[in-house]
């Protein structure tokens, strides 16, 4: 508590002299907690790289794609962009829920309405139907490297394995991806369909909704 203090403190003061965000999404996030589960937060949220082009009801996010090869993933605008990245100084404790999400935003992610846009991802092929989620560049440089290397050779999915396989902690989210890997490995077209249903039955009976 004593170390986020003293970033507050330099914060406000980098502020004053016309502070800015460094581009390094994973050393934004380093900055502020040692905590994978919270740097796995901030970069997903809150890394400056996070969002490329706003046009009205569309965003496009840059996300990592197969081999690393980089896309942008299109969904709806469900986030305001007026608060500034140096909100983190007035956090005591990382946030549940992301500041920046508007209540028609909250609707849409609850519903996945937001993801609609993706169908144009999934003919283009960036994605599949099912996978593992297609990750901002920021949130992978939190995540271990070899567990990164290995996940992109995987095409990512347009509806994330996570709500199949629901996680609590980032280290339960790795757990999870990396059964995963093994079982499409071995059987591909069987493995995504289990997860498929697993999904359709989360969603049906177990009220898991989009975040």
């Amino acid at each position: 508590m004593q170390a986020m203090k003293v970033v507050q403190n330099n914060l406000q003061e980098e502020k004053r002299r016309g502070y800015r965000a460094p581009e390094c999404g994973g050393c934004y996030a380093r900055i502020f907690t040692e905590d994978l589960d919270q740097q796995f937060f901030i970069a997903a949220n809150f890394a400056p790289d996070l969002r490329k082009l706003a046009k009205g009801l569309i965003v496009e996010q840059q996300r990592q794609g197969k081999n690393g090869i980089p896309f942008g993933i299109l969904k709806f605008t469900t986030m305001r962009d007026d608060l500034a990245t140096s909100t983190f100084a007035s956090f005591e404790v990382i946030p549940t829920e992301n500041p920046r999400i508007t209540k028609k935003g909250k609707f849409l992610r609850r519903y996945w309405l937001d993801e609609l846009p993706q169908v144009i991802n999934l003919a283009r092929g960036h994605v599949k139907l099912i996978g593992p989620r297609a990750l901002p560049r920021a949130t992978a440089e939190v995540l271990p490297s070899k567990f990164v290397k290995r996940r992109s050779t995987f095409k990512p999915g347009c509806i994330s394995i996570a709500y199949a396989d629901p996680y609590k902690s980032v280290s339960e989210m790795i757990r999870n991806e990396r059964l995963y890997m093994y079982r499409y490995e071995r059987a591909p077209i069987r493995t995504d369909a289990v997860y498929l249903m697993k999904f359709l039955y989360n969603v049906a009976f177990r009220k898991v909704r989009g975040q």
